[in-house]
């Protein structure tokens, strides 16, 4: 699985938004191994792993990736470690079982999905961007309920 954290994010700020969500969902190993890393990456780099269960061909998930482009999302994700994977894409069947036997909670092919995971690969929260909207169609509403989702405890 490709991943983006938020350091990097700004060596894609030129790019078109759905050039960036092709990029990150592009798979390079599969969900077991890219996890393992993501664990990984986080506990050397003091983050937590965020799950993104999507595709880059969802409204939604480009609508969140359209949302990391603003400072304050962008600085809410700097301490943790996105893990992009496709749950419509190949062998997304046994992705999103993987997913859910791992957090416990069933997803959604056609949502786009947050499961935040502690360093004992524990889910802690979990919502959809469908419900973090609400809705509406406003960008800064989403932005503020991603902040806020974020930054729980």
């Amino acid at each position: 699985m490709g991943d983006i954290q938020a350091p990097a994010a700004t060596g894609r700020r030129g790019q078109k938004i759905q050039e960036v969500v092709d990029e990150v969902f592009r798979a390079k190993e599969s969900f077991r191994e890219a996890y393992t890393q993501s664990m990984q990456v986080a506990f050397k780099l003091d983050r937590t792993v965020i799950i993104l269960a999507g595709s880059p061909t969802t409204a939604s998930t480009v609508s969140l990736y359209e949302s990391i482009e603003s400072n304050d999302v962008y600085q809410a994700l700097a301490s943790f470690h996105l893990l992009p994977v496709d749950v419509l894409g190949d062998d997304s069947a046994l992705t999103r079982t993987a997913i859910a036997t791992l957090s416990g909670h069933t997803i959604a092919p056609t949502k786009t999905t947050l499961l935040v995971m502690d360093r004992e690969m524990k889910l802690l929260r979990h919502t959809t961007i469908e419900a973090l909207a609400s809705g509406k169609s406003s960008r800064e509403f989403l932005n503020g309920q991603l902040i806020k989702f974020l930054k729980a405890d």
